[in-house]
């Protein structure tokens, strides 16, 4: 047995044992969460966490914490246990962007945002995507982006005009948060369903599915919520 297969092995393990902990985080009151951003790595047979540093640079955070998946459905580790098995150098391991808060000399993670499998190093962490914006969904045939940050949203579908929308109330309800809103006279439905969600064309992993109606078309992507 290689070297490598031992290893990811030794990860399912980790992982089965690190969901089975989330039931017992998501019990109880939890403290506000935060968006928190850095590295998932396989360590002295556990994942721990290294957050980046605010700046871009290469370096991390000398702690190394150990983090539970307190995301709906286990979300947070299903994802980097997906972009892990995929990633050329396992080693580096798992970029990941999330909401969650430490406490006690640990991370809990109550909603993922995405996991990149490409991200070399904190200073080459992707910066496309503003720190204002809450809401934010993409998908392709045809390319499409939505992005909204409280105050002012934008749908960019190749090919067309762009819709902007004005400051819309969230509806929430059985795991799915939706907007409604109009763009002129143009009318604008954007869901964002709890659930994995793997976008192989840019080796990524969301904390939700994203359905776009639209014009009398539907659009389906992968995106997050903060």
């Amino acid at each position: 047995m290689t070297q490598a297969t031992l290893m990811k092995a030794k990860v399912m393990i980790a992982v089965a044992i690190l969901v089975a902990t989330q039931v017992a985080a998501q019990t109880g009151d939890l403290p506000p969460s935060g968006p928190m951003a850095g590295f998932a790595k396989y360590e002295f047979n556990k994942w721990l966490f290294r957050a980046c540093p605010p700046e871009a640079t290469t370096r991390r955070t000398a702690d190394a914490l150990p983090f539970i998946d307190a995301t709906p459905g286990g979300t947070l580790f299903r994802a980097i246990q997906q972009r892990w098995q995929q990633s050329l150098d396992p080693l580096r391991g798992v970029y990941v962007e999330f909401s969650g808060y430490t406490e006690t000399g640990r991370v809990t993670v109550t909603e993922l945002h995405r996991a990149l499998g490409w991200v070399e190093s904190c200073a080459k962490r992707p910066t496309n995507i503003g720190t204002a914006v809450v809401l934010w969904a993409a998908g392709h045939e045809p390319s499409w982006v939505f992005s909204y940050d409280g105050k002012t949203g934008r749908l960019q579908v190749l090919g067309e005009e762009a819709l902007d929308i004005a400051p819309v109330a969230l509806q929430r309800g059985d795991g799915v948060l939706a907007i409604a809103a109009q763009s002129d006279s143009t009318r604008i439905r954007i869901e964002f369903s709890t659930e994995l969600c793997s976008d192989t064309m840019s080796e990524a992993a969301f904390g939700r599915s994203v359905v776009v109606a639209t014009r009398n078309r539907l659009y389906n992507g992968c995106g997050f919520v903060r």
